[in-house]
């Protein structure tokens, strides 16, 4: 006897009896993603019938929250060539409901080998990986983490299904007037915006801590922070969701009253008088009004981000830096003296104290600056009083030893003349170097106490060329030659001739003192009409001052001469202070320096008058 098995068309059949009635949610999606076949179970998962699925496009079932994506990226699994895909998601069902899935796609292949269609395989998802908690456990689980806030339960529907007694204390209602109820009424905006929350918690959004106002039975607002739980189904259907409510009402005037302090004290420290600077991790974080005044900097630029050596020169940087990090370890720092670059290059001298502050479990460092430029140059003016005070009682000690006997010297020179008058030329020089002498120590007296001037009006001209005349002979000795361009224009001065004169010889000597290989002096006068001077000019070519020493120059006892005395250019200084008049030094190394001098133009002045 001969078994024979069902016909084709049978058995066609029969496969598609046993697809269509499988317990599990089944569906075959063709390569464009369409419905094929589905499954009874499937239909009753979503709230679909076969015949409204049947050719639509598998994306009709959308995803929360986004549902412009595809629902089983079928094109991405053709595309890798992936026989096997799975995920979890959530989907809508025909009514709206959520419902949380777990679906495995499968490629079918013909016996060729080339993709046919997809099976996909669709049951619901579980909450957790353990075992689902029981509806009574979550419930007792919320109550005991949220037990201090205010906590209800609702359905799908936003029904109030039960309430804690912190909900009460919080809002005023009593549980016999919420339980079975729509959210309150007077509560609209409650109302609205807590069911927009827990539709974001079913298309699976996480609701944690979202910070909004809310209102009491009286109308008062209450500033709370919303999270949403949804509680799941065993079949994976939101069944309910619930509610924790946090008042923020304390914790809001808490921070609004730091905030109020902070912006105060910011407030206080941007328009303090007193520069101020913060560090953190050693950079530069705030700089205040001041701060950026002090340093030339426009209050629309900033120094955030610089960092210490940033802000001083060489030695000064180094020390800045140890300080803020000494300030990082909690070390306070006493007052430091340091030399601080402005915008435009320049330098002050300030003085700055380090002060450590932890603020949000950071370190800072707050520098207050002084600035102490005008403290320094006061102190330097005294300094320099000081020296020529003790100059000028040496001067005048000294003027007086040498007078004494240069007197009794005149007599006895003038009483030999007398008795031989055959040497005559002789007594001349020897009365001319006297008168020399005497002048020198009138103008050390001069330091110590300035005589009467006889001052008359004069053609500097005249002066200068006089000066030139009488140190050309030194000058071609040293191989210099001094050329003296003197205009054509008067430049009259009110001067002590001989003062004046002792001060362009002693500029002059200078000039060729400094050129030890030969060059050429230039001696210039003009008239400066914008500022009613008369300016003289002494250049020479020589070895030049540093720039660091040109501002020492004029001081007691400084000199860059060997053998020098650091008076004569001292004198020349106070003799044109006494002219009102004064002297302007420009140097650069290896090229020469030039001496400019600055008197009134006493022909303006007359012109004037």
């Amino acid at each position: 006897m001969q078994l024979v098995g069902p016909e084709p068309f049978q058995e066609e059949q029969l496969h598609r009896l046993l697809f269509q009635q499988a317990p599990k949610a089944l569906g075959m999606i063709d390569l464009l993603g369409r419905w094929i076949d589905v499954s009874d179970a499937l239909c009753r998962m979503f709230g679909y019938t076969r015949k409204e699925l049947i050719y639509r496009r598998c994306d009709d079932i959308p995803q929360c929250g986004h549902p412009d994506e595809s629902t089983f990226r079928f094109e991405q699994a053709l595309r890798r060539k992936l026989n096997h895909h799975a995920q979890n998601k959530v989907l809508l069902c025909k009514d709206g409901h959520p419902i949380r899935i777990s679906f495995k796609m499968t490629l079918v292949r013909d016996d060729a080998g080339q993709p046919t269609c997809f099976l996909i395989e669709i049951e619901p998802a579980s909450v957790q990986p353990a075992p689902a908690a029981g509806r009574e456990e979550q419930l007792v689980r919320a109550y005991h983490q949220k037990i201090s806030d205010a906590f209800m339960l609702l359905d799908r529907n936003g029904i109030v299904l039960d309430m804690n007694e912190t909900y009460s204390i919080m809002f005023g209602w009593l549980p016999e007037e919420v339980i079975g109820q729509s959210l309150p009424s007077e509560t609209e905006t409650l109302g609205s915006s807590l069911l927009s929350l827990m539709e974001m918690a079913g298309q699976g959004h996480d609701v944690t801590c979202y910070e909004t106002v809310k209102y009491r039975k009286d109308g008062s607002p209450v500033d709370v922070s919303v999270s949403v739980v949804p509680i799941f189904e065993d079949t994976g259907m939101i069944m309910e969701f619930a509610v924790i409510m946090k008042d923020l009402t304390l914790h809001n005037k808490l921070w609004k009253q730091a905030r109020e302090s902070e912006e105060t004290f910011a407030n206080l420290l941007e328009h303090s008088p007193e520069p101020f600077l913060v560090f953190r991790n050693s950079l530069c974080v705030y700089a205040n009004a001041a701060c950026l005044r002090m340093l030339g900097t426009d209050e629309g630029d900033s120094l955030e981000f610089r960092t210490p050596a940033q802000f001083g020169c060489q030695e000064s940087a180094k020390l800045l830096e140890e300080r803020v990090q000494r300030a990082m370890q909690g070390l306070i720092n006493g007052p430091t003296e340091l030399q601080l670059f402005r915008m435009d290059g320049t330098v002050i001298e300030v003085e700055a104290v380090f002060i450590p502050a932890l603020l949000n479990g950071e370190t800072y460092v707050h520098v207050l600056i002084r600035d102490i430029t005008e403290r320094k140059q006061t102190q330097e003016l005294f300094r320099q009083s000081d020296k020529m005070k003790a100059v000028g009682q040496m001067a005048a000690g000294l003027a007086h030893e040498i007078r004494n006997p240069l007197t009794a010297i005149k007599g006895f020179v003038q009483l030999a003349e007398m008795q031989l008058p055959s040497k005559s030329e002789y007594f001349t020089i020897i009365k001319s170097e006297i008168e020399r002498i005497d002048s020198i120590t009138s103008e050390m007296l001069m330091l110590a106490k300035p005589n009467p001037s006889r001052m008359k009006v004069m053609d500097l001209r005249g002066v200068l060329k006089g000066v030139s005349q009488l140190l050309e002979t030194q000058a071609i000795l040293s191989n210099i030659e001094i050329h003296c361009r003197l205009g054509e224009e008067p430049g009259f001065v009110l001067c002590d001739e001989n003062q004046v004169k002792q001060v362009f010889v002693n500029l002059i000597k200078n000039a060729i003192e400094a050129m030890k290989y030969g060059g050429a002096i230039t001696v210039t006068v003009c008239i400066d009409r914008d500022n009613a001077e008369i300016v003289a000019e002494v250049k020479d070519e020589g070895c030049g001052i540093p720039e660091e020493q040109i501002a020492k120059i004029g001081q007691p006892f400084y000199t860059t001469k060997e053998k020098g005395t650091g008076l004569g250019l001292m004198v020349s200084y106070k003799i044109i202070e006494n002219h009102r008049g004064k002297i302007e030094v420009y140097s650069e190394a290896g090229v020469g320096t030039k001496f400019r001098i600055r008197l009134p133009d006493a022909g303006r002045q007359r012109l004037n008058s």
